[in-house]
């Protein structure tokens, strides 16, 4: 399992996560692990994007506002997946997207 690490210039990379990974808490409030062994994207097999809403039809979501996932999905090949509470999903896009947002390939939900 990999874990996010935010960068300069909003830029993402992803550290492995073990039971000796020290975690510190950024100017966001998130938990980062401080150093560790960096993993490229062609070595991730799944990822999990976190967002606020997500529309069913398109795969487009809204994030933090921050485009780290954006930026970092740019080039990433393999799938991409959201976890979302039923209240985040819509069956249409009900915002607007730019030109840099990516969606992802498959939205999780569950029902309340």
């Amino acid at each position: 399992m990999v874990i996010p690490k935010t960068g300069p210039q909003r830029q993402m990379e992803f550290v492995v996560l073990s039971s000796q990974t020290g975690l510190q808490r950024t100017k966001f409030g998130v938990l980062e692990p401080v150093g560790g062994t960096v993993v490229s994207k062609s070595q991730i097999d799944l990822m999990v994007v976190p967002g606020i809403a997500f529309c069913l039809a398109t795969g487009q979501r809204i994030g933090y506002g921050g485009g780290y996932f954006d930026r970092y999905l740019r080039d990433y090949r393999q799938n991409t997946i959201a976890l979302a509470r039923p209240f985040q999903v819509f069956p249409t896009q009900e915002w607007r997207s730019n030109r840099f947002d990516i969606p992802v390939h498959q939205i999780f939900t569950s029902e309340e």
